[in-house]
């Protein structure tokens, strides 16, 4: 977010630079761009307003990192309990079990973890679980395999009806 005016009153600096210290990692900033005139010239003097040394240090640049099963686990248990790494556990179980492949992301801040079945000679991520919490359903990535015009044949990951 980001404001612009002639002159930026001091409440609005203090409503700025909390909001920028809180959020992250969305940015909050105020320019003022002050004029000053005299003997026929005309100047325009920015300043910015938002970045405090606490917002800089809490937003510096994480570098994305490699997850796997135990620290996608240890993440879900320190960000949301015992209650939820449990049902994660269970997740992550089906998917080692039922998927052909596992997915792990990269990420600075959140991980995921994704079962990848081939379809029709077609790899596809139905679902991504992540550490802050979600399960993310990929349409984008079954829309080959389980496009309605195709032949779909049960493979190894599948149970037919009733069975």
């Amino acid at each position: 977010m980001f404001f612009v005016a002639d002159r930026i009153p001091a409440e609005l600096r203090r409503i700025v630079e909390f909001l920028n210290e809180q959020m992250d990692p969305a940015e909050v900033l105020a320019l003022e761009l002050r004029q000053f005139e005299g003997q026929s010239l005309r100047t325009i003097v920015p300043t910015l307003y938002g970045q405090t040394e606490e917002a800089q240090q809490k937003k510096k640049f994480q570098a994305a990192r490699q997850w796997d099963e135990a620290s996608i686990l240890d993440d879900i248990a320190r960000r949301h309990g015992p209650d939820i790494q449990r049902i994660a556990q269970k997740i992550v179980e089906w998917v080692k079990t039922n998927g052909d492949d596992v997915w792990y992301g990269r990420g600075a801040k959140d991980g995921s973890i994704s079962a990848i079945l081939d379809v029709n000679g077609m790899r596809c991520w139905p679902f991504l679980l992540w550490t802050y919490g979600r399960v993310e359903i990929s349409f984008a990535y079954m829309k080959g395999p389980f496009d309605r015009r195709t032949q779909f044949h049960y493979g190894p990951a599948f149970h037919s009806p009733g069975s």
